[in-house]
């Protein structure tokens, strides 16, 4: 009763969200918004509503699983503290050391079976809410090659910003899930499967594993869910970035471009990398990695490689110059020397505008021989200064692709290095997530 009185608020605002959201028949993502507004005006008055408290509104099936979860832990760590504590008192008990032990036992057994469900009945919700299955769908469909026009339109959905944007928040509330479903599936393991001790002092079997228990299975559902819909999004993410490719100057003043899809695709592939870190599952950091390697492989059927190869984002547009205006003077008074004088200086402009050369007397005919600016005030457009200002965009990008290789290299092995686990992340700093962050790949294209 007190473990469902504590988990008893925020389950209720999911289930209260939930039937807005079929009165109102709209979506659930449209529902959280209006509902944190609603909190922010009753909340007028309150100064202390901080950046975490607005998050977990926009989550709430987190929000309730990571309750759930962790008033489940703080009520079995104790009892099983205590249970571990008597069994290890002496080698045979008394009864009533056995009986407590027992007792323990079996709370800890209830508390998680009653956790395991309410977890698992959220998560089921979030699933349900957020449309996984349908966005899971639509990855399966383009994974199985029925989406596979590259560079169409006709791929994207109808509203792709609002989509993707949709997609990001729901890979972002299920990312956390996986984790908190994972600490408490490593923390329940090392409480869970404990003998019971008979008064003889005989110990009989497990009596659950944790490794078939109804949350260890829900979580490698959600975690096959967020494998899919991560890739997913991050190969649409990487199609907008072919579709909005452009040469970007990143040293300024000096000319020199990258094509943008090269960093675009660095840190879509460096978002997704960490976001499935995040979830504690090596299946969904394994997947993503696989992805991330054909994006940057040279045999892939789609990637950077093969953008670079076709130009994608390497056309540098030339600089046309505009026509120089010619200056209005004043006229002043002052009888014939004024007029002799303002006549000089006319003469003076014209020569200056005609090129070298030619006659003053011969006006545009000889300017419009030379194609200059004499008469139309624009230079042409050199094809050849086009064509090689291109061709080393193009270089620089191959460059700055290297470089980005190499960061997202050292980024998968920061977080499965040597240790194996996420243990060498934090402990190997300078190989740390950060790393790519503070050096992006296209900084390094500038001694090109």
């Amino acid at each position: 009763r007190l473990f469902r009185q504590r988990c008893k608020p925020p389950i209720a605002r999911v289930a209260s969200l939930r039937r807005r959201a079929k009165t109102q028949r709209c979506p659930f993502a449209e529902v959280v918004p209006s509902a944190m507004d609603e909190d922010d005006d009753d909340d007028l008055d309150d100064d202390e509503t901080s950046a975490e408290d607005r998050r977990w509104k926009r989550q709430p099936h987190a929000h309730a699983l990571t309750v759930i979860l962790g008033e489940a832990s703080s009520l079995i760590h104790p009892l099983a503290m205590w249970r571990d504590g008597i069994r290890g008192a002496a080698p045979v008990m008394d009864p009533v050391g056995v009986d407590i032990a027992n007792m323990c036992e079996r709370t800890v057994e209830k508390l998680d079976a009653e956790a395991q469900t309410l977890a698992t009945t959220v998560g089921e919700w979030f699933v349900e809410d957020r449309d996984v299955m349908e966005w899971n769908a639509t990855a399966v469909a383009e994974a199985a090659g029925r989406m596979q026009q590259r560079g169409r339109a006709e791929q994207q959905p109808n509203n792709p910003q609002r989509d993707l944007s949709v997609l990001d928040a729901t890979l972002e509330e299920m990312s956390f899930l996986c984790q908190v479903i994972s600490r408490y599936c490593t923390f329940s393991s090392g409480v869970l499967p404990r003998p019971s001790i008979g008064t003889n002092g005989a110990a009989s079997a497990p009596s659950s594993d944790p490794n078939q228990s109804k949350m260890y299975v829900h979580l490698q559902e959600q975690s096959l869910h967020y494998s899919a819909l991560e890739t997913h999004l991050a190969r649409l993410n990487f199609r907008n970035a072919l579709n909005l490719a452009a040469p970007v100057e990143i040293v300024l003043g000096r000319g020199v471009r990258v094509p943008s899809v090269v960093e675009d695709s660095y840190y879509v592939g460096q978002r997704a990398i960490e976001r499935a870190s995040s979830t504690l599952s090596d299946r969904a950091v394994w997947t993503l990695g696989h992805w991330v390697c054909e994006l940057w492989s040279l045999n892939g059927p789609e990637g950077v490689y093969g953008a670079l190869m076709e130009g994608r984002g390497c056309l540098v547009e030339p600089k046309r110059e505009e026509p120089k205006k010619k200056k209005t003077k004043k006229k002043k008074k002052g009888g014939f020397a004024a007029a002799f004088l303002d006549a000089l200086d006319d003469n003076g402009d014209d020569d200056d505008d005609a090129s070298p050369g030619s006659a003053p007397s011969s006006g545009n005919f000889l300017g419009g021989l030379g194609g200059g600016g004499g008469g139309g005030g624009q230079s042409a457009v050199d094809p050849i200064q086009v064509h090689i200002d291109s061709q080393l965009c193009a270089l620089n990008g191959m460059h700055s692709a290297s470089a980005a290789c190499l960061a997202l290299s050292n980024l998968l092995g920061s977080l499965y290095g040597e240790g194996g686990d996420e243990g060498g992340a934090q402990a190997n700093g300078t190989n740390g997530v950060s790393g790519p962050r503070n050096s992006p790949p296209a900084s390094s294209s500038s001694s090109s």
